[in-house]
C-alpha cells in the first residue's frame, strides 16, 4: 500500500502555487486532501484570466459540470484577452453562461477584432445573463460597425462604469432616426464613462432637420451620447478636432457633474473655441468639478477661455487647470471664481504678473501655484 502524503506537506507544496489558478483547479480534482488545500487558496484568488480557446474550453467544462462549478462561484473579476490567430471572445457567452458567475463585478475585454469576424447571432441575448457586472472595460479593440459595439454594451444591462480604451470603429456611423433625437435615446444605467487613447478628431457635425440639433457622427462620440444618465466623464490621451466638439459632446449629458481631462488635445491650427451662431450652441450641463491637465500653456489658456464662455460654469465648486499663462487667470476668476471651494491653477508667468486685482477670493481653501 502506497503511504499517503501528510496533509501538512500537501499544504506546503500547494502554497507555492498561489499565483497559478489553473494548476490549483487541477489539483482540486485529485483527492479530498488536495481539494481542501486547493480550495483554500482559490478562495483568495478573485479573478480569472482567459487568453486562448484552450483555456476557454477548460473553464467551460469545469463550469458546466455540477461537481466543479462551485470553484467559480466566488469569482469577482473576469479578464478575456482575445487570440488573433484563433478568436474566441465572440462566442464566450455560449460557453460560459452568465448565470453561473453570479458574483462577477468587473469584466475586461481586450484585443477584440470584429471587423472580419462578426459575433455570434445569439451573443447579444446571452450576454444579458451577466446581470452582476457593473464595471465593463473594452481595450485595444476594433469593431466593424457602430451597431455591434452599441448592442454589445447595452446587453450588460446593469453596467454603471464603462471604459473605452484605444477603440476603433471601421464603418461610418449609422445612427437611425431613433438615435438622432437624444430625448428618445434608450435609458442606460451607465454613470461613469472613461475614455482613453481615442482619436476623436474626425468629428463630422451635421444638423438634424427634425430636431434642429447638431449631431456628432464620430462613431465613439455617437455611442457615448446614447448614455444620457452619465454624471462622471474621465478622458485621458484623447484628441479632438476643436473645443467646440468637446462642448457639444459634453452638452449631450444633462446630468453631468464631474469632468476630468488628462492630456486631452485639439488641433491647434483651428480656433479652439469658435462662437457659434445664436441659438445653435447647446447648453452645457451645470458642472460641479472640472479638472484638466494639458500639455502646453496655450492649451491651458484655451481651456480657461472655454470655461468662461459657458454660462453654466458659474456652478463650479472645484477647478484645477494646468499649465496656463498668468494673464488668463484674472479673467477666469472674475467669471467663475466667486463660487469656488477648491482652486488649483498651475501657471507660467508670461510678461507680467497675474491679473488678480478685480477678484476677491472666497473664504474657502484655495491653491494658486505660479512658476516663472
Amino acid at each position: 500500500m502506497v503511504p499517503s502524503i501528510p496533509a501538512e506537506v500537501v499544504y506546503s507544496v500547494l502554497d507555492h502555487l498561489w499565483d497559478d489558478p489553473w494548476t490549483l483547479f487541477n489539483c482540486a480534482l485529485t483527492c479530498r486532501t488536495w481539494r481542501d488545500a486547493s480550495r483554500r487558496l482559490l478562495k483568495r484568488w478573485n479573478g480569472l484570466q482567459i487568453f486562448d480557446f484552450e483555456n476557454l474550453d477548460r473553464v467551460s467544462r469545469l463550469v458546466n459540470f455540477r461537481k466543479t462549478r462551485h470553484f467559480y462561484r466566488d469569482l469577482g473579476q473576469l479578464y478575456l484577452t482575445d487570440d488573433k490567430e484563433k478568436p474566441f471572445v465572440h462566442v464566450f457567452p455560449l460557453r460560459l453562461p452568465g448565470t453561473l458567475f453570479p458574483n462577477v463585478r468587473l469584466l475586461r475585454l481586450s484585443q477584440l477584432d470584429w471587423t472580419s469576424r462578426r459575433p455570434h447571432a445569439n451573443i447579444f441575448s446571452l450576454t444579458t445573463a451577466f446581470a452582476s457586472i457593473i464595471d465593463l472595460s473594452v481595450l485595444n479593440s476594433r469593431f466593424g460597425t457602430f451597431a455591434d459595439l452599441h448592442k454589445f454594451i447595452i446587453a450588460f444591462r446593469n453596467v454603471v462604469a464603462l471604459e473605452l480604451n484605444a477603440i476603433h470603429v471601421s464603418s461610418p456611423t449609422t445612427l437611425g432616426l431613433k438615435y438622432r433625437d437624444l430625448s428618445k435615446a434608450p435609458r442606460s444605467p451607465i454613470k461613469w464613462l472613461r475614455l482613453e487613447a481615442l482619436q476623436l478628431d474626425t468629428t463630422v457635425l451635421v444638423y438634424n432637420p427634425r430636431s434642429e440639433q447638431p449631431m456628432l457622427l464620430n462613431p465613439i462620440l455617437a455611442l457615448c451620447t446614447t448614455f444620457t444618465s452619465i454624471t462622471i466623464i474621465h478622458m485621458r490621451r484623447c484628441t479632438f478636432r476643436m473645443w467646440n466638439d468637446v462642448h457639444r459632446f459634453m452638452s449631450s449629458f444633462p446630468c453631468l457633474q464631474d469632468v476630468k481631462m488628462l492630456d486631452v488635445s485639439c488641433d491647434l491650427s483651428n480656433r479652439l473655441f469658435e462662437p457659434s451662431r445664436e441659438g445653435d450652441d447647446p447648453t452645457m450641463p451645470k458642472l460641479e468639478r472640472f479638472v484638466a491637465h494639458v500639455g502646453t500653456a496655450l492649451e491651458g489658456n484655451r481651456v480657461l477661455d472655454w470655461l468662461t464662455a459657458g454660462q453654466s460654469m458659474r456652478n463650479l465648486r472645484t477647478l484645477s487647470v494646468g499649465p496656463c499663462n498668468t494673464y488668463a487667470v484674472g479673467r477666469t476668476l472674475r467669471v467663475i471664481g466667486r463660487g469656488l471651494d477648491n482652486l488649483n491653477l498651475q501657471t507660467v508667468t508670461l510678461g507680467g504678473e497675474p491679473s488678480l486685482r478685480d477678484w476677491r477670493p472666497p473664504t474657502h481653501r484655495l491653491t494658486y501655484r505660479s512658476s516663472g
